[in-house]
């Protein structure tokens, strides 16, 4: 079970606040200045910059006339005298109950009453609210806090920072009214906060696991994480679905999952990781029942071969196979359940009576997927695979480790079709599901084919023609091997309809070139201890990708004879690796598949949209996971 806690996400004055900006962003772009950050959150504020907004910490650096945004925590009262002598339109998105403060202050500092602020000294909504009071201090503890009764005299106005923790103001508002009973104890903490952290910490209190989103820097978000934490020793911090990616096996693992969203949070970001957790949920059920039937399957296959040298080869293909992530796997099973014929929840659908046959066409596909990846290594001279020495490589005979390594991948080539044949598939649905099957292989062998070749092709990687072949590479060998194929597979085997399978493939075939690209990405700026293979293996092989053909086109003489050297170069070092990332990085090869990565995952959301509304959060949470990995 996984529970959003209620009112999670944007307060009403930070929405007001962003939506009133982005309003603004789509009509004015990049005349509109935003003072300060207007919302403690980058991905918010990242938005912002990507839309032509500027951000401005002073004003010096705002031009004459502009049009300036103030941000939600607020700012000092010269600030607006200073933006008025420049003729800017200013847009005031202060939060109304930060402006009723600086009101109280403004009043009281007239009237000759020495201000105490109770809350955090750097915070941008406290130095705001300094700057309407002539003779403020700030208290972050009750040492500060007694010095500043002390320093005060008689006349003292107290306020507290909205997001100032509830116990804390309580104690100060406490040991001011004890020394001081005549002091003005004016409680400014937002109700609506006090109320989603009264609500987290009983949710937290009840959940094996306690997501808290926010960003670091912001108060709410810290206090926030703080409360789950006395409650439930299982809570993560994170300001992204991508953050939260290293922590997926502890989170899964958990039957109740709690998520709250601080005040500065989009909406948006926590339904993220919501459906990011719900895809790991399903894809961490579905893997385990592939690696039992897997498992299953080879003691029953070896325990019927007699033969040590046949006993052996199985064994090998199946330590190979173990240990995979089986996202194909899983989408098989979950490809029946977009049909229509199953549950909306996908987890149900491991209670199903078709679930032995799906999971016998998952192992048939994951045991075909190790089968190419075992001729692969051959290919690539990959000497790892999944952290274990690759077969090929485990013999002290190089043509006899190669001979062997070809005929164990064909072996579990031929032992897919086997399973696959042995599923309880009504003939006429069997028949599509081999047809498919067969158009894959195909699919996915064309692409290797032209992986091979490009390498050795005289084809320019500066040219259109490069780039075309390397996204035909992309299609064959990853979309259709990866995603189109294997949910498109279980989709049948439901009984989906032709208009059904269109939008799978809508969906499926950006995702799977995205999936390339990030693969891509991982392979040159990865450490080798996630990558489970060597850190150089695509610079040695001299893969062929659109990362390289970016950098070959923005690349300075000097970086294109390096590129010329190095790539490709069988006797590559750590150092070169560096260098390799360095220029990937500095002719925005890097930023632009990041940038493509992006736009692709967005049609891909879009096209999930078309879907039954049931289906759409976990497809979505497979998008998230799939970019969710990291360098």
């Amino acid at each position: 079970m996984i529970e959003i806690v209620k009112e999670s996400g944007f307060c009403h004055g930070v929405l007001a606040a962003v939506t009133k900006a982005k309003k603004l962003a789509n009509t004015h772009g990049k005349q509109i200045y935003l003072y300060g950050d207007l919302v403690n959150n980058r991905q918010v504020m990242a938005g912002f910059l990507r839309d032509g907004l500027t951000v401005a910490e002073n004003t010096a650096e705002i031009p004459e006339g502009a049009t300036v945004i103030i941000r939600a925590h607020g700012v000092p009262q010269f600030v607006y005298k200073e933006l008025a002598a420049k003729n800017a339109k200013i847009i005031d998105c202060t939060c109304a109950k930060v402006k009723s403060i600086h009101e109280i202050v403004a009043e009281k500092c007239a009237a000759g009453f020495r201000v105490i602020i109770i809350g955090k000294k750097n915070h941008p909504e406290v130095l705001g609210i300094l700057g309407w009071c002539k003779n403020g201090i700030v208290a972050e503890n009750e040492s500060e806090l007694l010095s500043a009764i002390s320093d005060c005299g008689e006349n003292i106005c107290v306020v507290g920072q909205t997001t100032c923790g509830k116990e804390w103001w309580s104690c100060a508002a406490k040991t001011v009214t004890e020394i001081n009973p005549n002091a003005q104890i004016h409680n400014t903490l937002c109700d609506v906060t006090a109320r989603r952290i009264k609500n987290a910490a009983q949710t937290s209190e009840n959940s094996d696991c306690m997501i808290v989103v926010g960003d670091k820097k912001s108060a709410n978000s810290v206090e926030l994480f703080e409360a789950c934490k006395t409650h439930c020793n299982n809570t993560f911090f994170t300001a992204s679905a991508e953050e939260l990616a290293a922590h997926t096996n502890t989170i899964v693992s958990c039957e109740k999952i709690g998520i709250a969203g601080s005040a500065s949070t989009p909406a948006e970001t926590i339904n993220e990781i919501h459906d990011f957790i719900l895809f790991a949920k399903f894809l961490s059920r579905a893997k385990t029942e592939i690696e039992q039937a897997s498992d299953d399957y080879i003691n029953t296959l070896t325990a019927e071969k007699t033969n040590p040298v046949i006993h052996a080869a199985i064994r090998d293909l199946h330590n190979q196979h173990q240990n995979g992530k089986r996202i194909r796997g899983a989408l098989i099973k979950f490809g029946e359940v977009i049909s229509g014929t199953l549950s909306p929840n996908p987890c149900e659908l491991f209670e199903k009576s078709s679930t032995k046959t799906l999971t016998k066409i998952a192992l048939a596909y994951e045991i075909f997927a190790t089968a190419i990846l075992i001729h692969d290594d051959v290919i690539d001279n990959s000497e790892t695979r999944r952290g274990k020495t690759t077969i090929h490589a485990s013999e002290t005979d190089t043509h006899f480790g190669l001979s062997r390594a070809i005929c164990i991948g064909d072996y579990g080539l031929f032992l897919a079709n086997k399973i696959l044949a042995e599923a309880e598939l009504p003939p006429k649905i069997l028949v599509k599901v081999f047809k498919l099957f067969s158009e894959i292989q195909l699919k996915t062998l064309e692409g290797e084919l032209m992986d091979v070749t490009l390498p050795y092709s005289p084809k320019d990687p500066t040219s259109e023609e490069y780039d075309q072949t390397v996204n035909g590479i992309y299609e064959y060998k990853t979309a259709w091997y990866t995603l189109m194929g294997p949910i498109q597979l279980g989709a049948i085997c439901g009984g989906a309809s032709d208009e059904l399978l269109e939008i799978l493939h809508e969906i499926t075939l950006p995702l799977g070139l995205a999936f390339q690209i990030k693969d891509d990405l991982l392979g040159i700026f990865a450490s080798e201890e996630k990558l489970g293979k060597p850190a150089l293996s695509d610079i040695v092989e001299k893969k062929q990708t659109t990362l390289y053909g970016h950098a070959c086109k923005n690349a300075t003489p000097a970086q294109r004879e390096i590129l010329e050297k190095t790539y490709g170069n069988p006797s590559a070092t750590v150092a070169d690796l560096e260098t390799m990332r360095e220029i990937f990085t500095a002719t925005g090869a890097k930023a632009a598949a990041e940038a493509e990565i992006s736009a692709l995952s967005r049609t891909a959301l879009t096209s999930i949209e078309k879907l039954d509304k049931k289906h759409q959060p976990i497809l979505r949470g497979l998008v998230h996971y799939l970019f969710g990995r990291t360098y």
